[in-house]
């Protein structure tokens, strides 16, 4: 776990500095990796919410970019990913 605590904590320092900086959006990805390896499923499913409605706000193309890159991370939980969106967007619609 200690890796996993310094990645989180490398990602986590980079934005805080950088929250805007040219490797922001791959750092937020890996981010939100790290953090579900890590088990903290509902911050790393949090994350990927903030980041599908970030997307829905531009554009098509990078909506489905950011579902390709997580679809085989949140894969063998997709239950617990479906039912959180779903309460998710009845909160949230853009």
């Amino acid at each position: 776990m200690s890796l996993l605590n310094d990645a989180d904590a490398a990602f986590s320092g980079y934005l805080s500095q950088y929250p805007s900086g040219k490797y922001a959006d791959s750092a937020r990805g890996l981010l939100r990796r790290v953090k579900w390896f890590q088990g903290k499923t509902g911050e790393a499913l949090n994350m990927l919410e903030e980041a599908i409605l970030d997307a829905l706000q531009k554009d098509e193309a990078e909506l489905r970019a950011v579902a390709v890159a997580h679809q085989s991370n949140f894969a063998p939980d997709l239950a617990t990913t479906s039912r959180h969106f779903s309460r998710s967007a009845r909160r949230k619609r853009p």
